[in-house]
């Protein structure tokens, strides 16, 4: 900041500058765990062998920088004892950059599967069957589901589509996928490599994780001008007062 005053032959004048500038850094993490289902567990030290499991677990993290510059300015002058003009100009302006980056592992269960801990593999329990700490997967409940996961119940279908996609507890969930456009009464195995089929195992199912990430360029700038007067023009006069303000503002972004 610069201040100073002259005494001139047409009066005072005061000037008055001042630059700032600051950048502000900011970052937060997170880690959410979703929600605790109960599910059958063998390894559950429960009487009833339930265990709560999550669902899904996400996370994410934020980066921000954002940096401000400052400039103002103060003219004044005094050609007479009884009157002053004044002159202020203020500048300030915002650069905001920011990063973000986000990811999830998880599924929703259902009846014939959802996220279990590994089986054979180590794993921990609180008192109650919450699950502490282990290996994960999206496997098979051991509960067969028609049209799901298995066909072997339905009469109607011939024997070569009279399938089982893994409904055996902790086995790798797979669902069938159908095409209804194949005939069933045609044998699969009578049919070209890679030819459709009416039904079969699709892939194993896994914990779907998944992740994203942006990024956003924000400037914010305002312009402040103003003129005012004080003015007494005599004995038993109260001062005349009157002002002007110019007040622009730019805001602006871009995300990518």
């Amino acid at each position: 900041m610069f201040s100073k005053r002259f005494d001139t032959g047409i009066g005072e004048i005061g000037v008055l500058w001042d630059l700032a500038y600051s950048r502000l850094y900011q970052q937060s993490s997170n880690l959410q765990v979703g929600a605790m289902f109960a599910e059958y567990v063998p390894t559950s030290k429960r009487a009833d062998h339930l265990a709560f499991v999550p669902s899904q677990f996400n996370w994410n993290n934020n980066r921000n920088r954002r940096d401000r510059y400052g400039a103002y300015q103060a003219l004044q002058w005094r050609p007479a004892s009884n009157l002053t003009l004044t002159n202020t100009i203020f500048f300030s302006q915002y650069v905001e950059n920011s990063q973000q980056t986000s990811g999830k592992v998880g599924g929703i269960p259902s009846a014939s599967t959802t996220v279990m801990p590994v089986a054979g593999s180590p794993v921990e329990y609180d008192a109650n069957g919450v699950f502490r700490k282990g290996s994960l997967m999206f496997a098979s409940t051991g509960k067969s589901v028609e049209f799901t996961n298995t066909t072997t119940g339905t009469s109607w279908l011939p024997a070569w589509y009279q399938i089982d996609c893994g409904a055996s507890y902790g086995a790798p969930a797979s669902s069938i996928q159908w095409d209804w456009s194949v005939d069933a009464g045609v044998d699969p195995a009578t049919l070209p490599a890679g030819a459709p089929r009416l039904a079969q195992c699709g892939p194993a199912a896994t914990l779907n994780p998944n992740s994203g990430a942006g990024a956003s360029h924000n400037k914010n700038s305002t312009l402040d001008i103003s003129q005012s007067f004080v003015w007494t023009p005599g004995t038993g006069w109260r001062c005349v007062e009157a002002c002007n303000m110019f007040l622009p503002a730019r805001p602006g972004s871009r995300c990518m």
